[in-house]
């Protein structure tokens, strides 16, 4: 039916991923796709031979040298399981193939030892690579948790020390106390617990807690301002007030003896402080006050101090620093094994382990018959007594049978449980009667050789042990019975089962049986039998119950083993109705069973063989190994030791029909093995005898049936047979008419027991192949000499043999089955043929040494090689064809010959054939390889190759298997073969053919001494042609075939690359390195992934050779290092540097596989993801093993192997910007304005594209302009280079760039803005900038560039790579590459260190575990970057100090958290910051002249300082804090002048930093940032010539005011502590006590704590944004004469104006900032018109900003006409968001004349297009009125509570459409948490409240 017309249009299922295909397809192809291009390999061999002096002379010898010692060939004796060899002589053998198994069970293992092959592998494989590295314990803040009762116990630690009085005191609310109000009641005062505690600086404090429980202080008084303490009866009956410096604070006490004595001790407080304050006079010093010009040095300084630790600081110097932080370092790839080992799936699995060919077992189980016993018993003398034993002999038989392959899988164990006394009824004459009766009397050398062992210890065996390869339920342990014959079975039975218990029954029945043993002891009759499963059904473990319980009678119809398996069926499904047609016997038998034990002594093989541990004489009952059988269908392993065995089943006689014998009844068969038909042959003696015969019998014997003609036989007899067959072998039953009546009448007839009936014969040889398998036989009446020779059809013409009467009228009367077990022979005769063919070909050639080839050919017989040369035609193609015929043969009977078979194939192809023969040989060796890598038996492959191969030569060609198989597998693979099943499975077994051209051709180099010729000489240059000729054959396969035939061309790719490494061993390694070449320049970009797949693994396989290193001669010409002082030859240096650091040709060509891995690294950067991540993955592992190789441990080899990856930094720095994560989507609307994630405007390039959201919501934040993240300057926007080219707006920079926590600011200085351009359009001058500027790479980027980001795992893996590479240079190297770089490289190589800090930071346990928690609970989020740092607006996130204070604590989170895992990332962390601080030292160490340029005002510094304050910004371990500190101290003695002269904003930041660390909750990192505080101060104070340090003083007031406006709690007493402890310092100075230094320090200690003091409430009232603000509020008119701290405390109360969405507010504050920085700028001269200018905006902007006041930290602002452009473009921005259009048209007539005056038409432009935009927006709103500002509420407050509040009305303004219940809903919840849910009510109606 046709489709319907409107259903052809539907897109089809899968249409989707087709459809993006297509697109992805498009995209590439129109990029500019550039191919790498291809480089010569250097000329190995010659480079090596004209170095040679200095490559050995080199004290790295062995990394430059391959070592002489690399590879052995070793002859590996044989081990065999049994004490001796199983294998006979082979002297006399005739038959190829029966030598050849021989020769491969007996001879030693081949094996080619290389010395350095564990280095050979991945970076897991090494030797001791798995050594963990021993991680030391890490401590951080963010993982310390307080505990209540520790810090119970500290605190009162503490207070037996420092707390001077204790007790409850009422403190007076401080909006009353500046009220001024006096009828204060005692429930508005608050009932406080108050210590007074003495600090480490002798000042006291009042903390003051909430009741004498709670630990956490509520404030602190600092008692260093008291001036007087006096009584104040208007506030209270008990109060007295503590007058301060700045105001005074009212206290209260429960009675007057509270309060005189809290003010006895506080007075004398003020005497302490007033002695202090006074002790040091300025008039006393005022004359010793050194002049301006006496400042020294940081250290010459504190030499002078006799303080133990400021000597300790003035001992340090750069090199003592450096020293102390190699202390304990560790490998950073070490640590980072763990998450490569987690991200990745293992690239290269370890091979599996090849072991020696062997003997296979399956499950192992010894069986041991213990008795059997019937209720018929016979009481017989023993000794002094009688006992009851058995009333006759048994012959018992123990064997497996599998019911489910319905098959025997053992061979019969016949052993012996008969008592003594009974085993001796039947006479030694009667049962050794064959055998006596066919001696000849003559030595009998058919006997197979048995060695020293004991006949009689053989004889009576009764256990053994089994073997089951495939154990399962279903298999059955049966055990057969019999008895000497003696009539019919019912009538044997009927004693049995009779249940008469009568004793005298069973001495009639044992004396009736003695007269039969006498007569017809040794013929046998069925008795009985009986099974059991040998495993539990489920369990499937071994069945351990010892007792068989029910035994069957043997029926007499049913003997076979069909017969038997049918019945053990039942016996498993439990058929009740089929088992009770079965007569059981009441009897028992038992066993035990139990697993194999190791070392079991005394045990012999199948052939008995003694088996290791055989003691002599033995000293254990002996133990048989019991042969099994496996189906044919069951695959096989190959032979590995002589086994000749023979197994006969005669299974039916059909002589019911017969006339020719009427009495033949009661039949026996008896069955011998002869080699000959002559009268006077005898029976050989290898027929394996029974228990209580000779180990080997003559002639062995079936049951006999009592009067049954056609008797059904079950008989296994186990022939060993002779080494050498001939045709004449053969078996030769016998059939006896047994007379079973014991004879009446004379003597005479007495004898006539047997009476001969029958004969037949089985020939075992016929046409070379043994006669196996079942077979119909004729019977004659007769055996005439020569019967071998008859045949009963071939009478006729020509017939030579006897006449023989034949049976039944020639009628094949006998069913025989033969097994054949047999590791010498085959039945297979194809393959027999194959080896008779071959040994046609020369049979002396084994006898030729192929050393002596050509003297051998010289003398031959010349009439033998014309005779064969005109033969050689017909027999080539007889050869082809025998070698044809060889697929039809199975694969299992390959795997059994495979030695022998592929040793044969092997030395063919070396022989005189030709191409025909040679082309089927190979299609043969791939058949049989795919054939057993089928049956999953890769492993017995891999050990041929490895142990059994050996090469030859042919004796008349010369030759060689390596190059035949090179010639004739290139032959197999050209396009001409339409073969595509024999081509692809060469394909995916090429590893095979390869591993064996490798191994000829070692065995051909060391086996002929060419191993010493250079390698130029080793082989022909044909060969070389071959092997390139291969390799372009099996690349032009993988290529064309990897879609359809994606396996085999994996394993062909695989095998290549494995083939390629081990060539550089023994070839002319360029010419080895051209090969790589070949192979690589099949490849072109914007390929498949598969085949960048097969790229890689080839790369990451031809890399892991492990002599690597050695060919990348990692040599570094020393020009390449410039010298830093002088710079001479710079034109050579250049050419150096170009060589050396870059991707050049030169590097490329002397480097070649380093050079290449990096190139293809390079460009795959530009592919997507999975590609990227191949590539990166391979170098990261290609370092890691470099890192783990203990053959360079050392420093120094460290150096040389990185020397081979300096063009991997260029790399790096290329992609530096998509190396910044992109953090993942928050829960919340708080980031909605991402771009301002840096909190630096000068990011943003054009504010008019920015999208806000119209309807704020509360929380949300607009703007932030604090910037702490960085120290750089507020550069212009010409001077901002936007990450993302070609974005179209901000909001896709931000996605693509801006969510970055490093800025991007720091390449501003060096190159051009880049805005709304895309790459195609830029001009040409650009396009020739970028293209001609020199990359750190060396190699041109293509026009089209991915900006794409790359995800956590790649950056994290490029990091670790990077960080490897700086952690191994040599210091002149980095140097001499720094000295190359631009600028802007140099600004980009240290904003990567920034993000390996970034990357490596330790997020804490508990972070740790939630991150965990998420990834299993999301899957797909595995590879989402660490969760975003959140920190202060504008500034970067800090993960120490306030860490925990800013984060909620995780109580309900499991504390379960891996703490091995935690360690490990501690101990990466500290590794990263060591690593990275050695880098940035080193370069502040050697570049001071360009960090100090313009005093330290420069980009380079900058950006240098940033790393260094990020340390301090995220947590770091305290070891680590620890080495940070101490550079600072370095830095400060090293840059002075950068701190204290040039831009503030240096030594602000660092403030800000060091006080956040004051505030740790680490000990010593509180003590070193306190000590770092103080040198400041002091290295200030000494700058300025003794005057001052009126910068550290400012900045430090202005970075706590800073701290306590982004809700950094300081007001605590580890802050105390530390302040205390600054204070110390300066009393304990001595160089320091005779100046002003001192009193500035206790100053500076002072304001600070005002400020806390001031800024106490903030805490109480931080969940009410409106009374929070209204403090700052104060806070910031306090400041009026401060620019600076006024402008912090703006800016805080815009970001919590943001943060409550009162956009408005905020856009005030910004104005408000805007107009401070204009009245600065008016004092200075440069913007005249000052806070005036903002008059029309607001008329309370001029009269707040109007009052500034010069005062000493003037001089410190550095405002400039672009700092008030930045503040007037935020005013713009945040009016804009606010939704206060019509104001920003006042704010642009601002900004315009500045861009007019900056002549920048594009900001201009820009300008009048958001003004437009603004108005546009007005006009819209006037005309739909639909702009909503606000909603505003009135609120009144009523109560005691409220204090001053009551009765008040208030107007709340709520963002945007806030209903009545939302904002009375927040006041409740807010009032409730205060005062108390039941203190609170809400009155919602309007009437009159009464007071």
């Amino acid at each position: 039916m046709s489709e319907r017309k409107f259903a052809q249009g539907l897109i089809r299922p899968g249409s989707a991923a087709l459809m993006r295909e297509t697109v992805s397809q498009a995209v590439r192809e129109s990029e500019v796709m550039t191919k790498p291009k291809q480089v010569e390999p250097l000329d190995y061999e010659t480079f090596v031979l004209k170095n040679r002096n200095v490559l050995e002379g080199d004290s790295d010898r062995d990394m430059l040298v391959f070592p002489n010692d690399d590879i052995q060939l070793k002859k590996m004796p044989r081990r065999f399981r049994t004490t001796k060899s199983t294998v006979p002589p082979s002297d006399n053998v005739s038959g190829l193939f029966v030598r050849e198994c021989l020769k491969s069970y007996s001879s030693n293992w081949s094996v080619l030892h290389w010395k350095y092959e564990p280095y050979s592998g991945s970076y897991a494989q090494l030797p001791r690579s798995d050594i963990p590295e021993e991680l030391i314990p890490q401590v951080y803040e963010v993982d310390i948790e307080h505990d209540a009762k520790e810090d119970e116990s500290a605190l009162k630690r503490t207070m037996s020390r420092t707390v001077t009085k204790a007790g409850y005191l009422y403190l007076t609310p401080d909006r009353q106390q500046e009220s001024g109000r006096i009828n204060i009641s005692v429930k508005s005062m608050k009932k406080r617990f108050f210590y007074l505690k003495q600090q480490v600086d002798t000042s006291y404090v009042l903390e003051y807690h909430k009741d004498d429980k709670k630990l956490e202080a509520k404030g602190i008084i600092y008692l260093d301002s008291l001036v007087d303490v006096v009584k104040n009866p208007k506030r209270g009956k008990f109060a007295f007030e503590l007058r301060m410096q700045e105001r005074a604070l009212t206290l209260s006490a429960d009675s007057e003896q509270d309060a005189d004595s809290w003010m006895t001790i506080l007075r004398r407080v003020l005497e302490v402080e007033r002695r202090v304050s006074t002790a040091v006079s300025y008039s006393s010093f005022e004359e010793n006050i050194p002049s301006a010009g006496r400042s020294e040095s940081l250290h010459e300084s504190l030499r002078q101090s006799r303080n133990p630790e400021l000597q300790k600081y003035a001992c340090e110097t750069e090199r003592s620093i450096r020293e102390a932080r190699q202390e304990g370092r560790q490998r950073l790839y070490k640590l980072y094994r763990h998450e490569m080992q987690k991200n990745e799936r293992l690239e290269d699995e370890e091979e599996p382990k090849v072991d020696f060919y062997g003997e296979r077992f399956g499950m192992r189980l010894l069986i041991k018959c213990e008795d059997l016993t019937f209720r018929l018993l016979v009481s017989l003398p023993h000794g002094d007594k009688h006992t009851v034993c058995q009333v006759e002999p048994y012959f018992t038989t123990l064997a497996l049978y599998d019911i489910r392959e319905e098959c025997k899988i053992s061979e019969d164990f016949h052993f012996d449980i008969n008592d003594p006394r009974v085993r001796d009824m039947i006479p030694k004459d009667i049962q050794m009667a064959p055998e006596m009766l066919n001696a000849n009397g003559k030595m009998d050398r058919s006997q197979p050789d048995i060695g020293s062992l004991d006949e009689e210890w053989l004889q009576f065996r009764n256990q053994a042990l089994f073997s089951v390869m495939r154990p399962h339920p279903e298999i059955y342990l049966v055990v057969r019975i019999e008895k000497v014959l003696h009539g019919s079975l019912t009538q044997s039975m009927e004693p049995y089962v009779n249940k008469n218990n009568d004793t005298r029954l069973g001495l009639k029945v044992h004396r009736q049986m003695s007269g039969v043993c006498q007569r017809l002891g040794h013929y046998r009759m069925p008795l009985a039998w009986a099974a059991r499963p040998l495993l539990k059904p489920f369990t499937q473990e071994i069945d351990t119950y010892s007792e068989f319980t029910t035994i069957y009678r043997q029926d007499q119809a049913t003997l076979t083993d069909a017969d038997l398996i049918k019945y053990l069926g039942y016996l498993k499904q439990k058929r009740v109705d089929k088992l009770s047609k079965l007569q059981s016997i009441p009897g028992s038998i038992q066993l035990t069973i139990e697993p194999l034990t190791p070392n079991l002594p005394n045990c012999l093989t199948p052939s008995l063989v003694p088996v290791r541990p055989f003691p002599e004489p033995p000293t254990n009952p002996v133990t048989y190994e019991v042969q099994e059988f496996l189906p044919e269908s069951t695959s096989s392993y190959p032979y590995t030791s002589y086994m000749n065995n023979l197994y006969v089943y005669p299974l039916h006689l059909k002589y019911d029909t017969q006339k020719s014998f009427t009495k033949a009844r009661n039949i026996a068969c008896v069955i011998e093995f002869r080699d000959s038909d002559s009268p006077d042959a005898t029976p050989l003696k290898c027929i394996y005898g029974r228990p209580g015969m000779p180990a080997f019998v003559r002639t062995a014997s079936a049951a006999v049936l009592h009067h049954c003609t056609a008797p059904p036989m079950y008989e296994e007899v186990k022939v060993a047979l002779p080494l050498q067959l001939h045709e004449r072998h053969h078996i030769l039953f016998r059939f006896y008419h047994v007379s079973c009546e014991s004879p009446k009448a004379s003597i005479k007839k007495r004898e006539n027991v047997e009476t001969a009936v029958g004969y037949a014969w089985i020939p075992i040889v016929k046409n070379g192949v043994v006669t196996v398998d079942e077979q119909n036989i004729f019977v004659a009446q007769d055996l005439p000499p020569g019967y071998l020779t008859s045949d009963p059809q071939g009478f006729g013409k020509g017939y030579a043999g006897p006449i023989i009467k034949w049976i039944d009228n020639t009628k094949a009367l006998l069913r025989v089955y033969l097994r054949l077990v047999s590791t010498v022979y085959t039945k297979d005769v194809h393959l027999q043929k194959f080896f008779a063919h071959c040994e046609k070909m020369d049979p002396a050639a084994e006898a030729i040494d192929n050393s002596e080839t050509c003297n051998v050919l010289k003398k031959a017989d010349l009439k033998t090689l014309v005779d064969r040369a005109v033969n050689t035609g017909e027999f080539q193609r007889q050869l082809a064809n025998c070698v044809k015929v060889l697929h039809a043969v199975e694969i299992g009977t390959f795997t059994k010959f495979l030695l022998p078979v592929l040793n044969q194939l092997f030395r063919l192809l070396a022989m005189d054939v030709n191409e025909d023969v040679a082309q089927n040989v190979i299609r043969l060796l791939i058949h049989v390889v795919h054939g057993i890598h089928a049956t999953g038996k890769a492993d017995i492959l891999h050990a041929y190759v490895k142990y059994v191969f050996i090469t030859t030569t042919g004796s008349i060609t010369g030759k060689t298997i390596h190059e035949e198989l090179a010639r004739n597998l290139t032959v197999a693979l050209r396009p001409a073969n339409a073969d595509l099943i024999l081509i692809n499975n060469l394909l995916g077994h090429s590893a095979f053919f390869f591993d064996i051209i490798i191994k000829s051709m070692a065995q051909h180099l060391m086996g002929s001494d060419r191993m010493k010729l250079p390698r130029t000489e080793r082989f022909p240059t044909d060969f070389q042609f071959r092997v390139q000729t291969l390799v372009q054959a099996i690349v032009q396969h993988i290529i064309s075939k990897y879609k359809e035939n994606g396996t085999e061309t994996h394993s062909a790719n695989v095998g290549l690359a494995n083939f390629i490494k081990r060539c550089f061993t023994f070839m002319d390694r360029n010419f080895v390195l051209k090969l790589v070449n070949l192979y690589m320049e099949k490849f072109s970009p914007g390929g498949s992934k598969v085949l960048y797949e097969y790229k890689f693994e080839f790369l990451r396989i031809v890399c892991a050779y492990e002599h690597y290193v050695a060919l990348n001669l990692p040599m570094v010409r020393p020009n390449a290092i410039r010298n830093i002082k002088a710079d001479t030859e710079a034109v050579d240096s250049e050419k150096e540097f170009y060589h050396e650091f870059t991707l050049s040709d030169d590097f490329r060509k002397h480097h070649f596989l380093s050079g290449l891995l990096l190139v293809e690294l390079k460009y795959a950067m530009r592919e997507y993801r999975d590609t990227r991540k191949l590539a990166i993955g391979v170098l990261r592992n290609q370092l890691a093993k470099h890192a783990f190789d203990d053959r360079y441990a050392s420093r120094r080899q460290q150096s040389k192997v990185v020397s081979l990856y300096l063009p991997f930094l260029g790399i790096v720095l290329e992609n530096v910007n998509r190396l910044i994560l992109q953090q993942p989507p928050q829960m919340t609307s708080s980031h909605s304005s991402a771009i301002f994630a840096n909190g630096d405007v000068s990011s943003v390039v054009d504010l008019s594209h920015i999208s806000m959201p119209s309807t704020p919501q509360r929380g949300s934040m607009v703007l932030d302009p604090m910037n702490r993240s960085s120290t750089l300057p507020n550069l212009g926007k010409e001077q901002v280079l936007l990450s993302h080219v070609g974005a179209g707006s901000l909001s896709n920079m931000t996605n693509a760039s801006s969510l970055s926590n490093v800025s991007d600011r720091s390449s501003a200085s060096s190159t051009s803005t880049l805005q709304e351009k895309d790459v195609g359009e830029m001009g040409d001058s650009l396009k020739n900038q970028i293209n001609h500027q020199r990359s750190p790479s060396g190699v041109q980027l293509s026009q089209v560039i991915r900006y794409d980001k790359l995800n956590r795992d790649e950056v994290r893996d490029l990091l670790i790579c990077f960080l490897y590479i700086l952690e191994n240079i040599s210091a002149e190297l980095l140097l001499g590459w720094w000295q190359n770089c631009t600028e802007t490289e140099l600004l980009n190589f240290f904003k990567l260190l920034e993000l390996c800090l970034e990357n490596f930071r330790y997020p804490g346990k508990k972070s740790l575990f939630m991150r965990q928690a998420f990834v299993e609970n999301n899957p797909q989020q595995r590879a989402l970057t660490l969760p975003s740092r959140k920190g202060p607006p504008g500034g970067p996130i800090r993960a120490i100090s306030t860490y925990t204070e800013r984060t909620t604590v995780l109580t309900s989170i499991s504390e379960d958290v891996d703490s091995h895992t935690a360690l490990l990332m501690a101990n990466v962390s500290s590794e990263v910051g060591l690593i990275i601080l050695d880098t940035v030292t080193l370069f502040t160490s050697n570049f001071k002249a360009q960090l100090q340029l313009n005093n330290g005002d420069n980009t380079l510094m900058y950006r240098l300082y940033d790393i260094h304050l990020h340390y301090l910004q995220t947590g770091q371990s305290e070891t680590l804090t620890r080495h940070v500190f101490a550079t600072f101290r370095c830095f400060i003695n090293s840059y002075p002048e950068a701190l204290f002269e040039g831009s503030a904003q240096l030594c602000g930041s660092l403030i800000y930093e060091v006080l956040r660390s004051c505030n740790s909750k680490l000990q010593n990192s509180r003590a070193d940032a306190c000590a770092l505080l103080y040198l400041l101060m002091r290295s200030n104070f000494e700058y300025t010539g003794r005057k001052n340090f009126t910068r550290v003083h400012l900045q430090t007031i202005i970075s706590v005011s800073q701290l306590l406006g982004e809700e950094v709690p300081l007001n605590n007493a580890r802050f105390q502590e530390s302040l205390s402890n600054i204070n110390n310092y300066a009393n304990h100075d001595k160089a320091q006590q005779l100046t002003p230094f001192p009193g500035e320090v206790k100053d500076l200690t002072k304001r600070i704590r005002t400020v806390l003091m001031a800024t106490a409430q903030m805490k109480e009232h931080e969940s009410d944004p409106e009374m929070l603000v209204d403090l700052q509020y104060s806070l910031a008119n306090s400041y009026a004469s401060t620019p600076e701290l006024r402008r912090t405390w703006l800016e805080n109360m815009a970001r919590i104006h943001c943060k409550n969405g009162n956009l408005s507010e905020a856009a005030q504050c910004y104005v408000h900032v805007a107009a401070l920085v204009a009245e600065y700028l008016k004092r200075k001269e440069i913007f005249l018109d000052g806070c005036s200018a903002f008059r029309s905006i607001s008329p309370n902007i001029e009269l707040d900003e109007s009052n500034m006041k010069e005062d000493a930290g003037m001089d410190d602002i550095q405002y400039t006409e672009d700092t008030l452009l930045e503040k007037l473009e935020m005013c713009a921005y945040g009016l804009d968001q606010a939704e206060r259009w019509e104001m920003m048209g006042q704010v642009y007539r601002l900004i315009i004349p500045l861009y007019e005056k900056q002549r920048n038409f594009q900001a201009l432009a820009d300008a009048y297009q958001r003004l437009h935009v603004a108005y546009s927006k007005v006009v819209d709103v006037m005309r739909r009125g639909m702009r909503l500002l606000g909603t505003y509420f009135k609120v009144v407050f009523y109560g005691q509570y409220f204090e001053l509040d009551d009765g008040k009305e208030f107007i709340y303004k709520e963002p945007k459409v806030t209903s009545l219940s939302e904002i009375s809903e927040r006041l409740r919840n807010l009032y409730s948490e205060k005062y108390g849910q039941d203190t609170v009510k809400l009155i919602q109606d309007s009437n009159d409240v009464s007071t």
